[in-house]
C-alpha cells in the first residue's frame, strides 16, 4: 500500500493495459492498417519497437501504464467509486477529458495531421482506461 493504494492492483491493471495494447495493435485488430498509416514496412526491420530497443520500448510503456494505473487508482479512491459501471465510466471520462483532447490538439498542430491514425491510437486508450479502472475497482 502506498497512500492507501493497492500496488498489486495497480500492477495487475498495468499488465491488463499492456495486454489491451498487444491485442489492439495486433494484426487481428488494427495492426496492419496502423503500420501502413505509420509508414512501417511489414516485411522489413522498419517497424515499431524493432531490434534492441524493443525491451526498452516495452519497459517504458509498462512504466507509463503503472503511472496511469496509480493515478487512476487514486482517482477511484478520491471519488469513492462504488460500482463497476462507475469505474468504467470514470475511465471513459478520463479518456475524453484528458487523453482524447490532448491527442487532438497535438494532431491539430502537426505538420501533417492524420486523424485516421489518431482514431486508431485513441481507440487503444478508449479501451485501455476503462479496462484498467474496472481491474482496479475489482481488486481494490
Amino acid at each position: 500500500m502506498l497512500l492507501g493504494i493497492d500496488l498489486l492492483a495497480v500492477s495487475v491493471a498495468a499488465v491488463a493495459n499492456m495486454i489491451v495494447g498487444f491485442v489492439w495493435y495486433s494484426p487481428l485488430v488494427i495492426g496492419k492498417p496502423w503500420m501502413r498509416a505509420r509508414g512501417y514496412d511489414q516485411d522489413k526491420k522498419k517497424q515499431p519497437a524493432a531490434g534492441a530497443n524493443q525491451v526498452q520500448t516495452y519497459g517504458l510503456s509498462f512504466v507509463a501504464s503503472l503511472v496511469t494505473a496509480f493515478v487512476l487508482a487514486t482517482t477511484i479512491t478520491a471519488f469513492a467509486i462504488s460500482t463497476i459501471t462507475n469505474a468504467a465510466l470514470l475511465g471513459f471520462a478520463i479518456w475524453v477529458g484528458f487523453v482524447l483532447t490532448t491527442m487532438v490538439v497535438h494532431e491539430l498542430y502537426s505538420d501533417q495531421p492524420r486523424f485516421g491514425l489518431l482514431a486508431m491510437d485513441a481507440g487503444y486508450h478508449l479501451v485501455g482506461l476503462p479496462v484498467m479502472a474496472v481491474v482496479l475497482f475489482l481488486l481494490s
